[in-house]
């Protein structure tokens, strides 16, 4: 039987509300206030949680951050209850980590509707096939975190995204082909910039040379030239035997206009980054879960008696709260001395961002050519001694080719009895 929680301070919604769930077949629970509210769900756990926006003892603004922080709570979808249509408030709600918003009285229709998304909440899970920045690194030293350039592939249900075309598309490729040896696939690319080592491994990609697969690649405009040129010159002869407008494939190539947008069921956002030339960086939403992709970023921090304030006001509004953070970590301080201006930060000032951000995880991505596997290994644990020292929270790792993460719940397996 699925659960609920049901938190409201007035007794009789309560009952009212718990009787209606009851006869959908879910076994309710009640909380008269956001505290009693947050015990109950950490302890129950319940596939919903529908909350009274307005309330005494903390309002449901603070209880759905209060919720949204727990990371035992993952799973659990949030649904908050208004007497008042008010678009100010559903808004407010929603950044605050809600799923969807209902009004007082609740229709049947809608709770119905309510009901059945919180049956349908997808699994999300990301996987990391290109780690380094600037230039393939193979060998021996760099077995242990991986040498091929950037690309990070996204799953959300059955939608797949692929975060940047560096050589790491090129497994990602192969292992996609064994995955769906007769499916037809649609494949969305989400390119940051189109720097060489962010676009390298497209021309390598195995679905652009089956007929049947739809490949969609999104990005900004290339410096100087449109994204269909650059991404076309680097397939011209003498560069490479295949041209773009050869492939078989069906590649759909667009400039993004809108920085707000909708791939199926995953709703995206993009912002720029600190970085020479156009380099945006993307935040991906999975209900109220997210993760956060800047590959290539310099952060803009300033030092006073000993403590770390970023300038990066508009990134970090963007990147406020989100699940998972991957993020440009190129440099030790040292190195960051001789290559500030660049566009690529240093592990310092990116553990400083994410703290900053609220992050709950950070994944240190872009890993200089030079640095070998025990390098790397020195500078995550540097940084999770930054965090350490601040008494935070944050999990810090480093990208490691072949790595899956799940970053948002999976989806329930009851069956939905409404």
């Amino acid at each position: 039987m699925q659960r609920a929680l049901i938190i409201d301070d007035d007794a009789d919604f309560r009952r009212t509300f718990s009787e209606l769930l009851s006869a959908f077949g879910w076994q309710t629970w009640q909380a008269s206030h956001g505290g009693a509210g947050i015990v109950l769900a950490r302890k129950l756990r319940p596939e919903v949680v529908f909350c009274d926006l307005m309330m005494p003892r903390g309002n449901g603004f603070q209880f759905c951050r209060a919720l949204r922080a727990d990371p035992r709570l993952n799973e659990t979808r949030l649904i908050v209850i208004s007497g008042h249509a008010v678009p100010a408030n559903r808004k407010a709600a929603r950044g605050a980590g809600a799923d969807d918003c209902l009004t007082k009285p609740v229709s049947l229709a809608r709770l119905r509707t309510a009901l059945q998304a919180t049956a349908r909440l997808p699994s999300a899970w990301l996987r990391f096939w290109g780690v380094r920045g600037s230039i393939p690194t193979p060998g021996r030293a760099t077995v242990r975190y991986g040498g091929n350039t950037s690309c990070v592939e996204v799953r959300v249900g059955d939608e797949i995204l692929i975060l940047d075309a560096g050589t790491g598309i090129r497994p990602l490729g192969q292992a996609l082909m064994a995955e769906f040896p007769r499916r037809s696939l649609r494949l969305t690319v989400l390119l940051t910039h189109t720097h060489w080592d962010h676009i390298q491994g497209l021309p390598f990609f195995a679905p652009l040379y089956q007929a049947r697969h739809h490949i969609r690649i999104l990005g900004s405009e290339g410096a100087r030239r449109g994204l269909a040129a650059i991404l076309g010159n680097q397939m011209e002869n003498p560069f490479f035997p295949v041209g773009l407008d050869e492939l078989p494939s069906n590649v759909q190539i667009e400039e993004l206009r809108d920085l707000h947008f909708q791939i199926g069921g995953v709703r995206v956002e993009a912002c720029y980054a600190n970085h020479p030339g156009v380099c945006l960086g993307y935040r991906l939403f999975a209900g109220s879960r997210s993760l956060a992709f800047f590959p290539d970023h310099e952060p803009r921090i300033s030092r006073r008696s000993g403590t770390a304030k970023s300038k990066d006001r508009k990134l970090l509004k963007f990147l406020q709260g989100t699940e998972v953070l991957i993020m440009d970590a190129q440099y030790d301080c040292r190195e960051y001395r001789r290559h500030r201006g660049w566009g690529h930060g240093c592990v310092d000032d990116t553990v400083a961002l994410a703290l900053e951000a609220g992050a709950q995880r950070l994944f240190l991505f872009h890993h200089d050519p030079d640095h070998d596997d025990i390098q790397l290994a020195n500078l995550t644990r540097h940084a999770q001694s930054l965090v350490a020292a601040r008494g935070a929270k944050l999990r810090v790792e480093a990208a490691r080719e072949g790595q899956k993460i799940h970053w948002a719940g999976a989806a329930v397996r009851r069956p939905l009895r409404a």
